[in-house]
């Protein structure tokens, strides 16, 4: 397992995202780190969503585990249900939905390992297409 996979499972559990901006931010008023993009804070089962798919890039179980039907499975929730909430994280930056499958954005990568750099996170994403 890389450094990566265990910090996203280290992270099931992370701190609210505006803390977890507030201290991925550091020093952002000197101007030498850019403002990640801000996501609204997560109810506990949105939460419990975006750790799933998180965590299934990590385990690299992504191709079963991330998969609409196995996400309602596991979450005991209708696939119609999952599919609401699913639109609902994507409008807000969390996931992206193609096709059956669900992916994590970069954004929702950098909030589960703040030290993943934009073009890190993008290229595990790139990895599970």
């Amino acid at each position: 397992m890389e450094f990566w996979q265990l910090e996203l499972l280290n992270a099931t559990s992370a701190p609210a995202p505006e803390k977890q901006l507030a201290s991925a931010l550091g020093s952002a008023q000197d101007g030498r780190m850019a403002k990640p993009k801000s996501l609204p804070p997560l109810t506990p089962q949105a939460r419990e969503i975006v750790n799933l798919v998180v965590n299934a890039v990590a385990l690299r179980t992504h191709d079963n585990d991330a998969e609409v039907g196995a996400m309602a499975k596991q979450l005991s929730m209708s696939p119609k249900r999952l599919q609401t909430m699913l639109h609902k994280l994507e409008e807000q930056g969390w996931l992206t939905l193609r096709k059956e499958f669900v992916y994590p954005t970069v954004a929702a990568l950098k909030w589960q390992n703040p030290q993943l750099s934009d073009r890190e996170a993008a290229k595990i994403i790139r990895s599970l297409k």
